[in-house]
């Protein structure tokens, strides 16, 4: 999250106009130009040594990167900054290309361990904390105010802002035109991929000492924030062909993912390993998929320009971990393919078997019916207790007439036959996938900026900064709601940091919705997001799988409902894109991002689209001549976890990941 600042230079500045408004963001927003930088912003919760439960202590950890805070530039050229809960990240500097970006983050967080070391401290990589409830430790007017304003909503911004951490990668916007290097079709692509990138990466089923039922908590938690600022803008999202456009009809505001602000000017970073070359895992072992085929990744090709991963055609996950999710290896079985041992919506912030009043010091406590056997699909906010919130419980939705109905009879995107190590793809159009190609990306950012409530307005020193409740910022520019002063160009921009959508155009595209990995496993995600984004034949290859993620969601719940009767459907509040998650009243499924947390790759969908995602990223980055040592990483991560339908989390639910140690004690 950005620094909070004082703001005195409001003081001479001028009123800013609704028309000005609009067109200072959309100027800025997506900054067009051949795309060939990348960065990575790289949040970390910090530990005491020996004890993962303990709290490592605000003043003990400034006291140990005081140096490197005061130099103002990390070895590798990033910046350092410390989160409300006092989670530490490293947003590297923009970069040409995934080798340079890594060598230089690599350097910045080599750095940052080292000094922590010395304190008896180090850097966990997990989506959330797992065990410490959240406590803010940065007493600052912006922090103070985002709590308050989250708190309105329930405990889950508490957590959001002290308990949570990721990997951010940030990828350049593009070019000004059509094609696949083009910001439309980058936008759009990488608002497709959330959910399989959600799902791969998933690394955070524990919170507060016990599993959540969630295989990425984290993102279960940024679904019940505010949706104004957390799911994507209109048009963003994959909209199968014939139907209207998620959100331009009273729909929810579904999507979803993102933490923490973004801090580099830019993309991203610089190159090399870090460490690279496989975590002491030997290429070439047979896979290991539980009553699956078995796949080998051949030492020889890494430093190809082809695939490392062999795949063979009737390779499937078999009845283990990819199977649960459906009763069966490759079956749909309706309800049970939602999770039927899952716990209720929205998950407990104490975890299974504990009541939600009053949790983790938030405000409020829940309302009835909201925590047990509640909705899946959307925002519902303990506290609220005018509105029952009994929806139907996430293994109890059927499929909504997916099968076959509203498609608009769309097409895949030339798939058939299409080489995904080189071939380019028959038949691949821009509207991608046989979805339909919504509203301009610039207008439909702008509109949702405007739209969304403001979070903090920025006083003297020693006032608070807390907003009137339900304020826009296009209120506030016409006058409404917020009579001490008019907005200034520099509230905007300060506004525009308080936005958290999964993808977040600053003028270069922030990829916000991966949770934190271990160790180094943060190059593993920057790199697969980097290669699909700006290899063409990756994109239409990616496009091409994130398309039955989509079509299985199915779009449930747009149609009126989401928002409205919450007292938040006034100008323009209900067009943000809607189609990842269903609202609370609608029936239907969970939508993409919702199953991509709650099943990680167990979700067999999810799965298929994974692993074509992953061979067209290493079939990239073997073309762009990408350092072995970085492919060998994504080809580890790939046999280890997605040719099996796994992800990071299981580690720790199999009781061999981060967080293993206390594991057996909590079952």
């Amino acid at each position: 999250m950005p620094d909070a600042r004082d703001g005195a230079e409001r003081a001479d500045a001028p009123p800013l106009s609704e028309t000005a408004a609009e067109e200072h963001i959309h100027g800025i927003c997506f900054k067009t130009g051949p795309p060939a930088r990348v960065g990575v912003e790289l949040e970390w919760l910090v530990r005491v040594n020996g004890d993962a439960a303990a709290p490592a202590g605000h003043e003990r950890v400034t006291r140990a990167l005081a140096e490197l805070t005061e130099a103002g530039e990390l070895p590798g050229g990033g910046r350092l900054t410390i989160e409300p809960g006092g989670q530490v990240e490293i947003s590297s500097a923009p970069a040409a290309g995934i080798g340079s970006c890594v060598t230089q983050a690599g350097r910045d967080l080599a750095a940052v361990r080292e000094a922590l070391r010395e304190a008896g401290l180090t850097l966990a990589g997990l989506g959330v904390d797992p065990y410490r409830r959240p406590a803010r430790v940065l007493d600052l007017p912006r922090y103070a105010a985002m709590e308050q304003f989250f708190d309105r909503g329930g405990p889950w911004g508490r957590v959001m802002m002290c308990s949570t951490a990721s990997v951010q990668v940030c990828v350049d916007a593009g070019c000004d035109d059509d094609g696949y290097s083009g910001f439309r079709w980058r936008w759009r692509l990488l608002h497709a991929l959330g959910p399989v990138l959600v799902a791969a990466f998933a690394n955070s089923p524990l919170r507060a000492g016990r599993m959540t039922g969630w295989k990425s908590t984290r993102q279960a938690v940024w679904a019940q924030l505010d949706p104004g600022r957390t799911r994507a803008p209109a048009g963003a999202e994959p909209q199968p062909a014939g139907r209207t456009p998620a959100g331009r009809n009273g729909a929810g505001r579904d999507g979803a993912a993102g933490n923490g602000a973004g801090r580099s000017g830019t993309a991203g970073n610089g190159t090399g390993g870090n460490g690279a070359g496989g975590n002491g895992t030997s290429l070439g072992r047979p896979g290991r998929t539980p009553g699956g085929s078995s796949r080998t990744i051949a030492p020889a090709s890494i430093s190809s320009t082809g695939s490392a991963i062999n795949r063979s055609d009737s390779a499937r996950p078999g009845a283990g971990t990819a199977a649960v999710a459906d009763g069966g290896p490759g079956g749909r079985t309706g309800q049970g393919r939602w999770g039927a041992a899952a716990p209720g919506w929205p998950p407990n912030p104490r975890g299974p078997g504990h009541s939600d009043r009053a949790a983790d010091g938030g405000a409020g406590a829940a309302g009835a019916g909201s925590a047990e056997g509640a909705d899946h699909g959307g925002p519902v906010h303990p506290g609220r207790e005018t509105t029952a919130r009994e929806g139907p419980a996430l293994n109890g939705a059927g499929r909504d007439g997916s099968d076959g109905a509203g498609r608009g009879g769309a097409g895949r995107l030339g798939y058939h036959g299409a080489s995904r190590g080189g071939a380019v793809l028959d038949g691949a159009g821009l509207t991608g996938a046989g979805l339909t190609v919504a509203a301009d990306p610039r207008a439909a950012w702008a509109e949702y900026a405007l739209d969304a409530e403001v979070m903090c307005v920025r006083r003297d020193e020693g006032q608070a900064w807390s907003a009137p409740p339900g304020l826009t910022f296009r209120d506030w520019l016409r006058g409404h709601g917020c009579e001490e002063r008019p907005p200034t160009q520099a509230d905007l921009a300060y506004h525009l940091s308080t936005l958290f959508p999964p993808v977040r155009p600053q003028g270069h595209l922030e990829v916000r919705f991966i949770d934190a990995q271990p160790g180094d496993g943060w190059i593993v995600p920057a790199a697969v997001v980097s290669a699909l984004a700006d290899d063409p034949v990756a994109a239409q290859v990616a496009m091409a799988a994130a398309e039955e993620v989509w079509r299985d969601g199915e779009s449930a719940g747009l149609n009126g409902s989401g928002r409205n009767g919450t007292g938040r459907n006034r100008a323009g509040r209900n067009r943000a894109g809607g189609n990842g998650r269903r609202a609370p009243d609608s029936g239907g499924p969970p939508g993409p991002w919702l199953r991509a947390a709650r099943l990680g790759l167990a979700d067999p969908v999810l799965a298929a689209a994974a692993r074509a995602c992953f061979e067209a990223a290493d079939a990239a980055l073997g073309r762009a001549g990408t350092p072995p040592e970085i492919r060998r990483r994504v080809a580890d991560f790939t046999e280890e976890y997605v040719l099996r339908g796994r992800c990071p989390a299981d580690d720790t639910l199999e009781g061999r990941g981060p967080a293993d140690h206390t594991l057996e004690e909590l079952r």
